[in-house]
């Protein structure tokens, strides 16, 4: 906005160093007062400024803005009653309920030719909370002068003029908005967007899984829960979960996400669990725990479908129909995909037994059940990870066997990676299972924060263990083990941030020998190298080292890789990697137990978490316990991730060294032990 038109620019030069004087004067116990409070102060420090008049109204004005937004923001308890809509509003300049009205009221006069498009922007101009920002549909007619100015990665950007311009300021008198008037604007198009999937409405909206400040509050909310509530009924658990979310001071749309995420996760435990509180479904009659959808139902559905889909071969269509008779979430059923549906294959990299791809799945998964036409809504286009088990033409029945336990497993535990069906390889004939695509995977994690140093908050670290130790604990209480737990595969959610574990033993060699040893050499426990199978406690081994590589940010044993060959010999006897002073107690007690050379000595998971839980607890409830910035940047990625970087930039996995050895070579090796000191 111009000087000439308002005589009120934006602060600058004098008035921009008061103003942003004045709010670092300010003191951290008054910011936590009333936002009156804070008013009061940052005004009475500009009117004892050398300002001039215009300057000085300028920042009234601003400080009134900031305010207003910042009350609406936080649901404040100082309200007004609006004199023309009649609701309790938190803003002095406007009612964001009579704008809500007004805009809701124009949606009849408008439309993008896309019922998607409309949607999202109905929803995001139903949710306003301030009179200048308001999303809106605005015809290509109504811009000037549009020039081409460069190209992005995905999208080309033009200048142009709009001729009205945005909404500015709310006119309460007339309960109309006033437009700002003729401005520069930038057009970015977006490539291939004629047709948007859902994945890409859900991320032009911002309403993907928590994430900053949504997904802190989330988290702590989950573990200040009184231990004892937890075993409660899943209602209560809700209950507390939704009261700690309307507490907080996220906007409105990230507390509706919160509020259908936690009815979502209730949901699958309660079917999970087969709680007691259960509801009679009014379609097919049976008792069910789930709120949002009926899993017999569901079932009924794919049931049906069975005669109108094959693989080609026997065994992976009773595989998948296994699956699917016993289907738990209703966004997440296993299924067979003909490689025709899926468009713009490339190859990505090569994994230890497979090969990976990424692609666009053009219907994409099954995502919600529609109650009322007893039917399924599937996601829309979007990006997933084909990973190409090699020589798995003929997939033997120990394979197959594996394969029902592991998919299942998948797609019933929380903090696994999605395995949403599986297809075939029209030129190798071999199987490929559908992933999800994941951000990056911890090695590679780990690896970036020590090129641009930074440091990762304890905070962080722990919870990453528990990210960790949650599915592994649910994975052994099903009595099956993992087999191959390494940093290259735990992975990160990239929007939801949290960590989850993939290849659930077995995705290894296709047809292995059960004589044979696969995996990453640090994390084989010492017990394996002398010959004895996998077990639980041999993920236990693994997980000490994940902390150990957690806790310092790098990777266990790295000066050993340069050796032509591994020293295991050391490993079994005793040789742990370096424990240095400043680590904490309950943190290096845990860690030694798991790594302990006597498998019997090493804890169960449930201790592990109990314990890990318990440190959580403590940490969240101290002050300011959630303000240090998390890292999440990550430069190098999975192997099992979708490329989101152009493609000028390389691509590179820092995943460990998968080997793979043969038992009877080191079958002749002493029982291991542990070092004296």
């Amino acid at each position: 906005m111009s000087m000439t038109r308002d005589g009120m620019g934006p602060p600058h030069g004098p008035a921009f160093k008061v103003y942003r004087r004045a709010k670092f004067l300010m003191d951290p116990t008054l910011r936590l007062q009333s936002n009156e409070a804070r008013s009061e102060f940052l005004k009475k420090h500009v009117k004892e400024s050398n300002l001039d008049v215009s300057e000085k109204n300028y920042l009234y004005n601003l400080i009134d803005k900031e305010i207003d937004i910042k009350s609406v923001l936080e649901n404040a308890n100082e309200k007004r009653e609006c004199e023309h809509c009649g609701n309790m509003t938190s803003a002095k300049q406007y009612c964001e309920f009579c704008i809500r009205k007004y805009l809701e009221n124009d949606f009849k006069n408008w439309t993008s030719g896309n019922n998607e498009i409309d949607k999202l922007l109905q929803t995001c101009q139903k949710n306003v909370i301030r009179q200048d920002l308001a999303v809106e549909w605005v015809p290509f007619e109504n811009f000037s002068n549009v020039k081409y100015l460069s190209k992005g990665g995905f999208a080309d950007i033009y200048t142009a003029e709009w001729n009205e311009g945005c909404y500015d300021k709310w006119d309460s008198k007339n309960q109309q908005y006033i437009r700002y008037g003729k401005r520069n604007v930038v057009l970015k198009s977006l490539r291939n967007s004629k047709n948007p999937g859902r994945q890409w409405i859900s991320e032009v909206y911002g309403m993907g899984p928590p994430h900053g400040p949504a997904f802190k509050v989330y988290r702590r909310a989950k573990f200040l829960m009184d231990p004892t509530l937890r075993l409660q009924s899943n209602e209560a658990r809700s209950e507390f979960l939704k009261k700690h979310v309307k507490e907080s001071n996220l906007d409105v749309s990230e507390k509706n996400y919160l509020y259908n995420l936690i009815d979502k996760e209730i949901d699958i435990k309660s079917v999970l669990e087969n709680a007691n509180e259960k509801r009679e479904c009014e379609h097919c009659g049976n008792m069910t725990s789930a709120k949002q959808y009926c899993e017999f139902c569901i079932r009924k559905y794919l049931e049906n479908d069975f005669k109108n889909w094959t693989s080609g071969n026997n065994e992976i269509d009773k595989l998948l129909q296994t699956c699917q008779k016993n289907v738990i979430r209703q966004d997440l059923a296993v299924e067979w995909v003909p490689f025709e549906n899926f468009s713009n294959v490339k190859y990505l990299s090569k994994g230890g037994f497979a090969d990976i791809y990424t692609a666009e799945w053009n219907e994409g998964c099954y995502d919600k059940w529609d109650s009322k036409n007893q039917q399924y809504i599937r996601y829309g286009k979007r990006n997933v990870v084909l990973k190409s088990l090699r020589n798995s033409k003929n997939p033997g029945r120990q394979w197959i066997s594996e394969a029902k336990v592991h998919l299942n497993l998948m797609n019933g535990l929380p903090n696994v990676v999605f395995c949403y069906g599986i297809t075939k390889d029209p030129d190798s004939q071999d199987f490929m299972l559908i992933l999800r695509p994941m951000e990056c995977d911890l090695n590679s994690f780990l690896k970036t924060a020590r090129i641009k140093k930074k440091t990762i908050p304890l905070l962080q670290k722990i919870n990453i263990l528990y990210d960790i130790a949650f599915p592994l604990n649910n994975l052994h209480k099903s009595n099956n083990i993992h087999r191959d737990l390494h940093p290259g595969n735990v992975l990160l959610s990239g929007r939801s941030k949290e960590w989850l574990i993939s290849d659930l033993g077995f995705c290894g060699p296709f047809e292995r020998e059960t004589t044979d040893i696969y995996g990453v050499d640090a994390f084989i426990a010492p017990e394996v190298y002398c010959g004895k199978p996998k077990t639980k406690k041999s993920d236990i081994y693994a997980f000490g080292m994940l902390m150990w590589e957690i806790y310092y940010e790098k990777f266990p044993f790295k000066k050993f890789y340069n050796l032509k060959k591994f020293p295991y010999d050391k490993i079994i006897n005793g040789k742990r990697p370096g424990i240095k002073r400043g680590m904490p107690t309950w943190y290096s007690d845990l860690l030694k137990k798991c790594w302990d050379a006597v498998p019997d000595n090493r804890p169960n998971v449930e201790e592990i978490l109990v314990e890990i839980e318990k440190q959580l607890r403590f940490l969240y409830q101290q002050p300011g316990a959630t303000k240090d910035d998390d890292f999440y940047e990550c430069d190098y990625k999975s192997v099992i991730c979708f490329p989101t970087h152009s493609s000028k930039h390389p691509l590179l996995t820092s995943s460990p060294k998968s080997i793979y050895l043969s038992r009877l070579s080191i079958s002749k090796l002493k029982k291991a032990q542990n070092l004296l000191n």
